[in-house]
Order: structure tokens, then sequence, then C-alpha cells
């Protein structure tokens, strides 16, 4: 019983004929830019687009056909440079288009063509949408999932002296768009991750290229998922579990198409990784596959918490006749600091006379008697002004 999907288009099992089409299409642009005779009209015809129109007279160009030949002869030397060096093109596809990057040390060359439902881009017109230095370069469009690019820096994630684990859960989280802070409330998704996770660390651990890795690793989710899923409505019923003979049939299928594919494909495994990989799931999986299944047939209840929260009353604005204005603030500041700093230093002129005083009657006790004296004038003129003050008001 083997009840496998194939109607998903596997990025890289279409990946070498992208290359292979994006090649040809650059060997096809090189030589139509050469022809003696309409190399622009055959130029644009490649690219699935009309050239513009020669005006006829020499006088009077049409200036967008003067600038397509000037574009078209630019791109004679960029063309040939790539043949010649044997660039392979790195292609990435993603919402119905494929972009081939031809990279050197210094330029890059980006074609641009359409993919079809099924990932076929073999009849496909492509187009140029960059041709400069590699920093000015677009970034190219990663795609999300178990792709050798992406297993790659999963891997390179793995092999970071510090922090290697987080890391690369992480990472993992992100290709399979999965919310790394939700996995604690959601135990099944949190399993399936640490499925994922634990056999591409096999495939790291035993030297799988990267390529080879995104294969075991799909199609051991693919056995977890059609092994327990058994929750998917078939026909309008609840469709059973996968007993283990059944499920061992579906990782037999995969094996053989991954180690002992049809010609004239080429296979993925050797037979040193498909025995490696079929012992690790005997030892993982297919140990625990009960327990898988009650894990994930079994829904946890849901119990709903309510909990009033309480609003603070908010403040009654001030009217608008108490506002102020950024300038009365800070002249009432400045106001504020300078009465401050008046008491300060009046205080401070007090405590020197006071220590002056004392200084002065330490060296002279005369001075004592004389400032005494003194004290007792003031304070007698100050009493015969108060008293004249307060005889004034009475009269």
């Amino acid at each position: 019983m083997c009840i496998r999907d194939r109607g998903m288009v596997d990025e890289d099992d279409r990946e070498p004929q992208w290359v292979r089409a994006c090649a040809a299409a650059l060997s096809a642009l090189h030589a139509a830019s050469t022809n003696e005779e309409g190399a622009l009209e055959a130029y644009y015809l490649v690219q699935g687009a009309q050239a513009p129109q020669d005006s006829g007279d020499p006088k009077n160009p049409n200036p967008e056909h003067t600038e397509a030949l000037e574009s078209m002869a630019a791109m004679q030397p960029v063309l040939r440079a790539l043949l010649d060096a044997g660039v392979t093109p790195e292609c990435f596809a993603q919402e119905g288009k494929c972009q081939g990057f031809f990279r050197t040390a210094e330029t890059c060359l980006v074609l641009e063509a359409a993919v079809e439902a099924d990932g076929a881009v073999c009849d496909a017109k492509w187009r140029v949408v960059f041709s400069g230095a590699l920093a000015d370069a677009p970034t190219p469009t990663e795609s999300p999932g178990l792709t050798r690019r992406n297993v790659a820096r999963f891997f390179e994630c793995l092999a970071q002296l510090e922090g290697a684990g987080p890391a690369a859960e992480r990472f993992l989280c992100t290709i399979l768009q999965e919310d790394h802070e939700m996995l604690v409330a959601d135990q099944q998704k949190a399993i399936r991750l640490d499925f994922v996770f634990t056999a591409l660390l096999f495939a790291f651990e035993n030297k799988f290229a990267p390529h080879p890795a995104a294969k075991v690793a799909k199609l051991a989710l693919e056995v977890l998922d059609q092994s327990t899923l058994g929750s998917w409505l078939v026909m309008g019923e609840k469709r059973a579990a996968l007993t283990q003979p059944q499920s061992f049939e579906v990782l037999s299928a995969g094996l053989m198409e991954l180690a002992a594919p049809n010609l004239p494909a080429e296979p993925v495994l050797d037979a040193t990784q498909a025995r490696q990989f079929s012992e690790y799931m005997a030892r993982t999986f297919f140990s625990h596959l009960t327990l898988y299944q009650a894990v994930y047939s079994l829904q946890r209840p849901e119990t709903k918490l309510e909990k009033k929260v309480l609003l603070e009353t908010a403040a009654k604005p001030l009217p608008s006749s108490r506002a102020k204005s950024v300038e009365q603030i800070k002249q009432e500041e400045n106001a504020a600091k300078a009465e401050a700093d008046l008491e300060a230093y009046r205080a401070q002129r007090a405590k020197d006379e006071a220590a002056l005083t004392e200084e002065l009657i330490e060296i002279d006790p005369e001075a004592e008697r004389i400032v005494q004296a003194i004290v007792r004038k003031q304070r007698q003129a100050m009493k015969e002004n108060f008293n004249q003050h307060y005889a004034d008001i009475e009269s």
C-alpha cells in the first residue's frame, strides 16, 4: 500500500533541467547577437520579445532601435566571457518564475523565464533581467522547505563551535515556516519538528551531502505524516492510521526511488546510505510507531480561562486656560533655579560671616565687646524706627 503524493514539484529534482535550459538560452543569446544579418531581431526573438523597428532614415534614427543595438553590442563580450569560462548557472524558482544566476568573481548575469505548474521551463523564453557588477546583482529568492540549499545552511549551523543546536533549530523553524514560540503550546508540531531535526542530524553525522540529506529528510517526514495523521478525512470518513507493514511499504517505495530509480534517472543514495537510513528508521521511528500514532490521534483538551482586566480611570485633563507653553515652563524652571541659587548664596554668606566673627573674637577679645556694642546700637535703632512707624500709623 503506497499513498504517496506525487503532485508536488521538487525543486531539487527540477534544478538540473532548469540549469540545462538556462545554459542553452545563454548560448542562443550569444549566437543570435553575432548574426551577420538580423542580429537584433534574432536576439530579441530568443527572449520572446519584438525588437524595435529601424526608422530607415540615417539622419533621423529611431532612438529605441539605437539603444537596443548598443545594449546588444555591450552584451556580446559578457556572453562570450561566460561561455568561454564555462560558468554554470545557479537557478532559483518561486512564484511562477525561474531565475538563472551566472556569477564570476566580479560580474553577474541574470536570466529569467516563466515556470509551468509542473516546474517545466524547457520551452520557455529566457530574458535578460540584469547584467552588471556582482555587488549590484539582485538577491535570489530563497524557497522554504527541505531543499538542498536550505539543508546546506542547516549543516553550517550544526558545524558552529558555539550554539550549534539552537541556531540549527531556529533555522529549521524558518525553512519549515513554523513559529518557534508556538511550539510549546502545540506539542504535535514540536514532535514533527524534532523528528525532522534528528533525521537531518543523522544525515550530517553520516556525512551525507546536502542533496541526499534533503531527500531522506523528506522521505522520513512523508513516512511520519502518512503513518500518524489518521485524522484526515477521506470521502467524508475518518481514515485509520497505517499499520506497521503499510508504513514500512511507504518507506521501501521511497528508498527504491532514491537508490534505484527507473532509467534514465540517476540514484540519489548509494547502497550504503540506503542501508544506513533504513536502519536509522527501524531503530527510531518504527520502534515507537504506536507511540507516534497515539500522540497524533489524541487531541489535547482545551481549557478556556477568563480573566477580568481592570482599567484605571484616566486622569481628568487640565482645562486649556491652565495649559502652559514650553517657553512658560522653561521660564518657571529658570526662576525657581535662580531663587534656589540666591538662598544658597545667602546661607553661605551668613555662614562665612559667623566664621569670620568667631575668628575675630579668638584673635582679639576686645573685638567681642565692640561687636556686641554695635549689635545693641543696631537693635536700638531698629526699635526706634518701629516705634516711630507704628506711631505714624496710629496718628
